[in-house]
């Protein structure tokens, strides 16, 4: 019950940062989690995601790598970090076609169903997703607890089939506008709707 007022508060700064609602069908709202209070939002130094010079950029992976970071102090640095930690859980969802246990230390509301939709979209058609993707991060904009960011992504992701044939088209590059939402010291990603772009150059 307490959770409700969270969740109107968190969809309403949806919409506010974002500047309208979206049309489709309409999402299911998840639940911030009772560990929002206790998660302490990673710092720069231990966050859980590989940078690019650490780790091959690949086609055989499913990291989530930093690419060119546009951030100026901590309160930036967190955002990225549960930005990039978002994605390293959605690749590791999609990797492993099933939905990864951390996903709402970083997610909430549709970062959440989107993702969840798209594991059993995979499951259906019997497809994981393999291949890194490195993002890079700018525009940052906080306001209270909420915030914005566009985030531009270098992508060797794809879909594939368990003998390794392509179950779609590569897109190269996407761009996202991310929002995210501070609750109880953490930062979660609300909203990251992915358009194709021909480079992030």
């Amino acid at each position: 019950m307490r959770r409700m007022p969270l969740l109107a508060l968190a969809f309403a700064l949806v919409l506010a940062l974002a500047g309208c609602g979206q049309d489709g069908p309409s999402k299911k709202v998840e639940p911030l989690g009772d560990d929002a209070a206790t998660s302490a939002t990673p710092s720069a130094g231990a966050s859980p995601t590989p940078s690019a010079g650490a780790t091959p950029f690949d086609d055989r992976g499913n990291d989530a790598l930093r690419g060119k970071i546009e951030a100026r102090g901590p309160d930036q640095d967190a955002v990225v970090d549960a930005w990039i930690s978002y994605w390293a859980s959605r690749a590791k969802s999609y990797g492993e076609v099933k939905v990864d246990p951390d996903l709402g230390k970083y997610a909430a509301v549709s970062a959440v169903s989107d993702v969840v939709q798209y594991v059993a979209y995979l499951k259906s058609k019997k497809l994981h997703t393999v291949g890194d993707t490195r993002y890079d991060v700018r525009d940052i904009a906080i306001r209270g607890n909420g915030a914005t960011l566009a985030s531009c992504a270098e992508n060797k992701s794809i879909d594939r089939y368990a003998d390794g044939t392509p179950g779609e088209q590569p897109m190269p590059f996407f761009a996202v506008k991310g929002v995210l939402v501070k609750n109880g010291g953490a930062w979660r990603v609300v909203s990251a709707p992915v358009t194709q772009v021909p480079t992030c150059r």
